[in-house]
């Protein structure tokens, strides 16, 4: 990279980092759990994100938008968390089939998750439409989600404590995973006050797709890609 291309390169990252394009709550949390590394250490690594950010984005923005786009962001967040698989942390996960406590919070997906889904209810997947229509008139706000019963708060994919998309459920519901007494995760319990396992490669690739596709609650990005579909 020659000297011009070099500078140019670093005023986009100085932009991106004074725009604080970092989408997801995770990665905000490690960037500011990291505050107590030595300062050099610390700059280091606010300079690989931003790198990594702006690549992945960059990557992203060359994909077909829609399902391509969606396949490529998950496949690569799927690699990056099985290269995790020694992680003491993420041996410690102790989510598992059947605890569905996440399933009745407010997570988001990008305008391409919503269409991968909005194509496999089209070949067929049954989905209880009059609550995802329901849920789609939500507000984004999270304090509506915990405060409402979980009857009104269930995943619409959520049959029968397992996840019926789980194939090509959004990374949100991907990443979202608890090292700690699942009995934490439950909503009717407070807030979840749980310790979560982070994935650092994996929340930038997420913070990407949401910097090059619309974001929002998955019940109304779905409902949306449906509507679209009908015309």
């Amino acid at each position: 990279m020659g000297r011009a291309s070099r500078g140019k390169a670093v005023k986009r990252l100085q932009r991106w980092a004074s725009e604080k394009r970092f989408h997801t709550n995770n990665l905000i949390g490690l960037l500011q759990g990291a505050s107590g590394m030595p300062e050099d250490k610390l700059r280091e690594l606010k300079v690989y994100v931003l790198q990594r950010l702006v690549s992945t984005v960059d990557h992203l923005r060359a994909c077909k938008p829609g399902i391509e786009r969606a396949q490529v962001m998950r496949l690569a967040v799927d690699t990056f968390l099985e290269a995790e698989g020694s992680n003491r942390n993420r041996q410690r996960v102790t989510c598992k089939a059947g605890c569905s406590h996440c399933c009745h919070i407010n997570a988001s997906a990008t305008e391409d998750e919503a269409e991968t889904i909005a194509q496999a209810m089209a070949d067929g997947l049954e989905v209880d439409l009059a609550l995802l229509e329901r849920q789609a008139a939500y507000p984004d706000d999270c304090d509506f989600w915990w405060k409402a019963s979980k009857v009104d708060t269930r995943c619409s994919f959520l049959k029968d404590g397992l996840c019926s998309i789980y194939a090509i459920r959004p990374a949100a519901c991907r990443l979202h995973m608890s090292i700690d007494d699942p009995a934490k995760c439950d909503k009717d319990n407070g807030r979840q006050d749980h310790l979560k396992f982070s994935c650092l490669n994996a929340e930038i690739t997420l913070s990407a797709a949401m910097n090059v596709s619309k974001t929002g609650p998955i019940p109304k990005m779905v409902w949306a890609a449906i509507q679209r579909r009908k015309g």
